[in-house]
């Protein structure tokens, strides 16, 4: 096969055509490097997915399963392209601020202050003063006073007893013993109008009162009638058992 011989081109229209050459071999290297290249992932979009994702979480933790999915419907489509920013931010500000966390019991602050001046209290930081809040306002009423308790009745004392002895005996008209003399007198805080049981070896014999009481001696008078046995009358040496006024 013969060959063929080279076109002969002027110089002008040689170095025209090696310039177009040049030209399209650069476009052509330009297009398949965009081809080939893989564009970079838009950071922006990977985190606006997350806090998407996030809210979704927290929605259907709060017991909104049917906006937590669709939610995550849009931070997919965030993430591969499908959705634009710009649309995501319109649907999260409809959505509107994610509700703060609620504790299960309300503390007013009222509350909390005299909490924590009750721990200042207890770690010796602060003084015994009561915080701002537990002061009663000016036009506040007083409280009632509390009221007076009932006066306590003292106990009644015992009677104080005085034991003396029968040192004589004067008999009355029926032959019994109408009147003793006591080995007592002034001195012992006896006077006149006390009563007085005559006794023998502890057992009861008789009542009395006192009707004469002297610095040496006292007088009873035996009551008519009061002998627990008609044939045991008072003696002397019986004892007398005097209960003194108070």
């Amino acid at each position: 096969m013969t060959p063929r011989a080279p076109i002969a081109l002027s110089s002008p229209v040689q170095r025209g055509l090696c310039a177009l050459l040049l030209a399209v071999g650069g476009a052509l290297a330009q297009a398949g490097a965009a081809v080939v290249a893989t564009p970079p992932v838009d950071q922006a979009r990977l985190v606006a997915a997350d806090i998407i994702h996030s809210r979704a979480f927290d929605l259907s933790a709060a017991g909104r399963q049917d906006l937590a999915l669709k939610l995550d419907a849009l931070a997919k489509g965030v993430k591969d392209g499908s959705v634009t920013l710009g649309d995501a931010a319109l649907v999260m500000q409809i959505l509107g601020p994610a509700a703060p966390a609620l504790s299960s019991t309300t503390v007013s602050p009222q509350a909390r202050v005299s909490a924590a001046h009750a721990q200042a209290l207890i770690d010796g930081a602060a003084e015994a003063t009561p915080p701002p809040g537990d002061a009663l306002p000016s036009d506040a009423p007083s409280p009632p006073a509390p009221a007076a308790a009932p006066p306590v009745a003292e106990a009644a004392a015992p009677p104080k007893v005085f034991i003396a002895e029968v040192c004589g005996v004067e008999p009355g008209p029926d032959h019994q013993v109408s009147a003793v003399a006591l080995n007592a007198s002034s001195k012992d805080g006896l006077v006149v109008g006390e009563h007085v049981v005559f006794k023998d070896k502890g057992v009861v014999i008789a009542q009395g009162t006192l009707r004469k009481v002297t610095d040496t001696l006292v007088f009873a008078e035996v009551t008519k009638g009061s002998l627990a046995d008609p044939k045991t009358d008072v003696t002397e040496d019986d004892k007398a058992v005097i209960t003194v006024g108070q």
